[in-house]
């Protein structure tokens, strides 16, 4: 069996103060900086497999800005662009790297000038530190988190708790030590929202999840990420009833109630062994209903170009789209072809995905493999918003609208059915 190389590096991503805050509207502009952004590279080898995953504490990175980091690095080693993983920790109190196509703002110049360049530096980094490494894997429950689409009477969702909705509490650590016995690194991967510190917070932070990689830290000696997993439909359970605090007091609140529960998963580790390593790039093919109709499109179009707001102007541009495919002679197509490459690291899998995924997609996908912990990664190598579940479409709100607004040969009402089916067999194909 091969031996499992791992090299990490870290950089600081933090903006100029008085750029936009991404995450709740078009019209918040950071004032400080709380706790600096982080961008940190892990460069994995075993044998001819190499892989680098990039772990930015930002809100999100949009396909084409990770296109071209993928590529670049891609360019200036021996890995291939299918092998880069670039991954966010969802953070609502960061920079924009979002798409400006889609209508959304994106800050270019700091994409530009800090986090492009952060980003090959640190891969780079990350494979002249690599080095041979056993692993330990540990699971423990934290309620951190909660689903976030609470019911009106009239059963429709809105943002708030609701603890009777799918939500999973699993928390899971993955510890990296050298052949010394030093702890080098750890990813710990949980599912929900980094909104704690609310839209009325104007101070850069890498909200909840910070005080829980910080404190892992402090105790392991490793660099520590946070993978968010299925938090589409899941944000922090806060004492306000709520999943979007009201400042910095809420942040501490739920990041020190996941940061006891890691610290408590890591204490109970058990010995670090070797591993097997392996990774499969595949597909997801998602079918896709045909547009809209033109003139419905330029109506709508007609009725909302002249809004501000963070959900019009997305669904604004949505309609824009569509008009100008039609316009361009664009051919429809039956599906939308999503790359998604699955890592295996022992007896655990990571199965990324560029949307923010719904709680039971990640239950169905794990429950249906028998020899493996399956574990997602949402918004991972872009920014395609939400992704749900059929039976939560009846209800609207907030995810479902920007599902629905998405792509402008919207996806199909049970597109979680192909995800998972699709997801399975890229995971099928993983050598064990």
């Amino acid at each position: 069996m091969s031996e499992l190389y791992l090299g990490v590096a870290r950089e600081y991503i933090s903006p100029k103060v008085g750029g936009h805050i991404f995450g709740y509207n078009m019209f918040t502009y950071s004032t400080a900086i709380h706790d600096d952004l982080e961008i940190t590279a892990f460069a994995f080898s075993y044998g001819k497999t190499k892989t680098i995953i990039i772990n930015a504490t930002v809100c999100l990175v949009c396909v084409a800005f990770c296109d071209e980091i993928r590529k670049e690095l891609s360019q200036k080693t021996d890995i291939p662009y299918e092998n880069i993983l670039i991954c966010s920790t969802h953070t609502h109190t960061g920079p924009s790297l979002a798409d400006s196509e889609d209508g959304w703002y994106s800050d270019v110049e700091y994409y530009r000038g800090i986090f492009y360049p952060a980003a090959i530096s640190v891969g780079l980094k990350a494979i002249k530190n690599s080095e041979p490494v056993r692993v330990a894997f540990g699971c423990g429950k934290s309620y951190a988190g909660v689903n976030r689409r609470k019911l009106t009477l009239e059963n429709k969702a809105k943002l708030g708790q609701n603890p009777w909705a799918p939500f999973n509490p699993e928390m899971n650590l993955i510890s990296f030590k050298n052949k010394s016995g030093k702890v080098v690194a750890n990813i710990v991967s949980y599912s929900a929202h980094a909104t704690a510190a609310g839209g009325s917070y104007t101070e850069i932070s890498r909200d909840w999840p910070g005080i829980m990689t910080d404190e892992l830290e402090k105790v392991s000696g490793g660099l520590t990420v946070f993978f968010n997993t299925t938090m589409g439909d899941t944000g922090p359970r806060l004492s306000t009833g709520g999943t979007g605090g009201h400042g910095y007091c809420h942040v501490e609140e739920i990041g020190k109630i996941a940061a006891k529960d890691a610290l408590e998963i890591y204490g109970n580790l058990s010995d670090y062994d070797e591993i097997s390593f392996s990774v499969n790039c595949g597909i997801l093919n998602i079918p896709v209903k045909p547009r809209i109709a033109y003139d419905v499109a330029a109506k709508h179009l007609n009725e909302l170009q002249n809004t501000d707001g963070h959900l019009d102007s997305y669904v604004c541009n949505f309609y824009r789209k569509v008009k100008e495919s039609y316009e361009k002679g664009y051919e429809e197509k039956e599906f939308k072809e999503i790359p998604q490459t699955v890592v295996r690291i022992g007896n655990v899998a990571f199965a990324p995905f560029p949307f923010e995924m719904f709680t039971e997609i990640g239950f169905r996908i794990d429950e249906a493999v028998e020899d493996l912990k399956i574990i997602i990664i949402s918004y991972t190598n872009g920014q395609l918003l939400y992704f749900p579940t059929e039976d939560q479409l009846c209800r609207g709100g907030h995810e479902i609208n920007l599902f629905k607004h998405s792509n402008f040969q919207q996806y199909v009402d049970n597109a979680d059915f192909y995800a998972v089916k699709e997801t399975l067999k890229n995971i099928e194909k993983l050598e064990r």
